[in-house]
């Protein structure tokens, strides 16, 4: 395992290209590859998916684990997020800098929402809202909420100590807030007062950074993602935006998404992890399109794979683990038996995985090319 670093301020296309440096080292070394697999795990996951609309000709499918699937849209959420706060608490969060935005959130605006599960008015207006714009009511949201309640919330000005080319390409024009009925504040007034954030002069560009630029959908390969519903700090949320765009671009047939019903970032049991390999290789290898979950759908039922939902936590050496929710791998006799042209799950793969956005290699030619949408 050789891991690619993701720097703030390079981002993914620097990783992009670092990660197509070492496949081609690779194959120097070792010969060319029957497929090669882009996995990316959190910030990695922007790397893998950009690498995927940027380079389509160099990999044969992607995995991505609790990534930023939809890219620039992370920056788009958090400060979508800000906004809402400052609106609704009427404390002018954007405008302030750090330290003193931290000092004002601490004191000032904590005082008036309160903290989850002991809100004022205004704070039961805004978890509403971030209900919302969270992806809805979806399973463990109120655990995860509290980790990045106030986590969550930036300054247009970051402060030196923090990424400032993220804030430059923030833009918050184009989200619809929705909050419940009964609050005393309709949706209609809420879209229209809100502040927008707009983006800065040259930010955005496919030109001169097509990584911040947003992204397209236009994938042609297998990708798979797995992520957890109640993850505040890359919010489920992407997901269903991501979902939408391969939609409008024709290839959400090439797109399989996994919900874990689990409150945290990157906290899959390896199992889960395991089985999204081995049926992201069967894809790939014999065309087998893998279940998931429909992101879009009732967001209640995610990971419920037809059966009644648990949320109950396990425990391994002391540590609280998230339950599989059926995505971990099938270990039954029938499952251990290959099917005719299909890898065995967990056999030897042949290959080598490349950190934060891994490749998985296979040294043999390609059988059955997968279809396209």
């Amino acid at each position: 395992m050789s891991r690619i670093g993701y720097i703030a301020r390079r981002a993914a296309g620097s990783s992009s290209q670092e990660a197509l440096a070492l496949r081609e080292r690779f194959i120097k070394e070792f010969g060319r590859r029957r497929w090669t697999i882009i996995r990316g795990e959190s910030m990695g996951g922007h790397v893998a998916i950009a690498s995927l609309e940027l380079h389509p000709e160099v990999y044969q499918g992607g995995l991505i684990e609790c990534g930023i699937v939809d890219g620039v849209g992370l920056i788009d959420w958090l400060y979508a997020y800000t906004a809402a706060a400052d609106y609704l608490s009427g404390v002018r969060l954007l405008d302030t800098p750090r330290p003193d935005f931290d000092a004002l959130v601490d004191g000032t605006w904590v005082g008036l929402m309160g903290l989850p599960g002991d809100y004022t008015e205004r704070g039961r207006r805004f978890d509403s809202v971030v209900k919302h714009l969270a992806g809805g009511d979806l399973p463990l949201r109120l655990e995860g909420l509290r980790a990045r309640y106030l986590m969550n919330l930036n300054s247009r000005d970051p402060g030196p100590l923090r990424a400032q080319e993220f804030a430059r390409h923030a833009d918050t024009r184009h989200i619809r807030y929705g909050i419940d009925p009964g609050l005393g504040l309709d949706e209609a007034t809420l879209n229209r007062e809100i502040r927008r954030v707009r983006p800065a002069p040259g930010a955005r560009s496919r030109e001169t950074n097509p990584v911040f630029a947003e992204l397209t959908g236009k994938i042609r390969v297998p990708v798979l993602t797995i992520h957890e519903t109640a993850d505040f700090r890359v919010p489920f949320r992407l997901q269903q935006d991501y979902r939408r765009r391969a939609l409008a671009a024709g290839t959400g047939c090439l797109l399989v998404q996994r919900a874990v019903r689990w409150a945290g970032h990157c906290s899959f049991d390896g199992a889960v992890r395991d089985r999204a390999l081995d049926d992201l290789i069967a894809w790939i290898e014999g065309g087998v399109v893998p279940a998931g979950d429909d992101v879009l759908g009732e967001v209640r039922k995610l990971a419920c794979l037809g059966r009644r939902c648990s949320t109950r936590t396990t425990r391994r050496g002391g540590r609280e683990r998230a339950p599989s929710q059926g995505w971990a791998r099938d270990s039954s006799p029938a499952a251990a038996t290959p099917r005719p042209g299909h890898p065995r799950p967990g056999g030897p793969r042949h290959g080598a995985c490349i950190g934060i956005s891994a490749l998985t290699t296979s040294p043999f030619p390609r059988e059955t090319p997968t279809k396209a949408c």
